[in-house]
């Protein structure tokens, strides 16, 4: 997907307050988790895995082996937040769903563009919320061999509740040294290989704490090669995989700041919101079949002009009987429809995901609010 494809990242944002994520890549080395003011007791610690998939459905190869291997990969690890880039098809993301229901029981796949961000969260934590920003930088519509106009480049964000710690995680599309695309990986490009025989620093795990809220790295890894017991990779970058320790503030209650309370109205305000917002989705799905619809009658009758155009060419014994004006506008015709039915329909498919990445948002936020008045 071109610059769509070229970088990943994951943040994670811990504790109550605002903060700015840093880096933190490869290492095989065992760090110490805790400085000096960090007691052991307090300590939360949670697993993170990041993975560009490269799931470009019937153009990546060996795409649904590989997703095989992953969903291997992540019910026996067992991570407490994975978070995935370049899961292109909705349909994978199901998959992906259902075979991670034991392990990573709650996701978020977040929609934007005409195909989609790619972007997905699985957690074995609650998500709370979720919210999704797409970049004001964002291609061109033009540039079909970039995607990146198609695919609505955004980063996305949950937010979990980690043994009473609120956690920030952020995914968007952002082995020595860090390097994630490697020249011995067999779907990497020949020219990336080339250019940098040692690899490429692409994929990241970001993280940072907030006041009151430390946070430090205790394991770094990435995977390098084939997969245990395959011949092939698990994409054509290689996965990041990080533990990180948080300390717990004493004064932090579930998560919550003292004094704060959830009205129970909001959810009745927030399911009346929601069935607005289903209600667009159907109006916008009528729409966009409409348009769908046109353009293909469009692109027949084009279709049908181009034969009768080629007709008299390859057969001689044919006239061409049909008044070339006439011929030549609808000719225009067919063409001015297809291609503004076309438009249409990809507007309207972006309308869509917006949609219903805004109905799953509130959906989050429903049942985070029932979970809360439960208590």
């Amino acid at each position: 997907m071109g610059a769509v494809g070229r970088s990943a990242a994951a943040a994670v944002r811990c504790a109550e307050g605002a903060g700015v994520a840093w880096t933190c890549a490869r290492s095989c080395s065992v760090r110490p988790c805790l400085p000096a003011t960090m007691s052991e007791e307090s300590a939360v610690r949670f697993r993170v895995f990041t993975l560009n998939c490269w799931g470009i459905r019937y153009l990546s190869k060996c795409c649904r082996e590989r997703y095989e291997m992953i969903v291997q990969l992540l019910s026996q690890e067992k991570y407490d937040v994975v978070l995935l880039q370049e899961v292109w098809s909705e349909q994978d993301y199901h998959f992906l769903k259902s075979k991670l229901i034991n392990t990573q029981p709650y996701s978020v796949y977040f929609r934007s563009g005409a195909i989609g961000s790619g972007l997905c969260v699985f957690s074995r934590y609650r998500i709370t919320d979720s919210f999704l920003y797409r970049y004001s930088l964002n291609g061109y519509p033009y540039k079909f061999h970039h995607g990146d106009w198609f695919g609505g480049k955004s980063v996305g964000l949950v937010i979990l509740h980690i043994q009473g710690v609120v956690v920030h995680v952020y995914v968007t599309h952002g082995c020595e040294g860090g390097c994630t695309l490697l020249s011995q990986n067999c779907f990497a490009s020949v020219t990336d290989s080339q250019s940098f025989p040692s690899g490429i620093r692409i994929d990241y795990v970001l993280y940072k704490g907030s006041r009151g809220f430390p946070v430090a790295c205790e394991h770094l890894t990435t995977t390098s090669g084939t997969a245990p017991g395959k011949n092939i990779p698990y994409s054509d970058h290689e996965a990041v995989c990080a533990t990180l320790c948080v300390q717990k503030d004493g004064n932090a209650v579930n998560g919550m700041r003292h004094g704060e309370e959830t009205d129970p109205q909001l959810v009745d305000i927030l399911n009346e919101a929601r069935a607005e917002v289903k209600v667009g989705i159907h109006g916008a799905e009528k729409v966009r079949y409409s348009s769908g619809r046109m353009a293909i009658l469009g692109f027949i009758l084009l279709l049908l002009e181009v034969v009768i155009a080629i007709i008299p060419l390859v057969v001689t014994t044919a006239e061409n009987s049909f008044p070339k004006v006439s011929f030549y506008i609808l000719g225009m015709v067919a063409f001015a429809v297809a291609l503004l039915a076309g438009i249409l329909y990809v507007f309207h498919t972006i309308e869509v995901k917006m949609l219903q990445g805004t109905e799953d948002q509130m959906r989050n936020a429903i049942q985070a609010l029932q979970e809360q008045l439960g208590h």
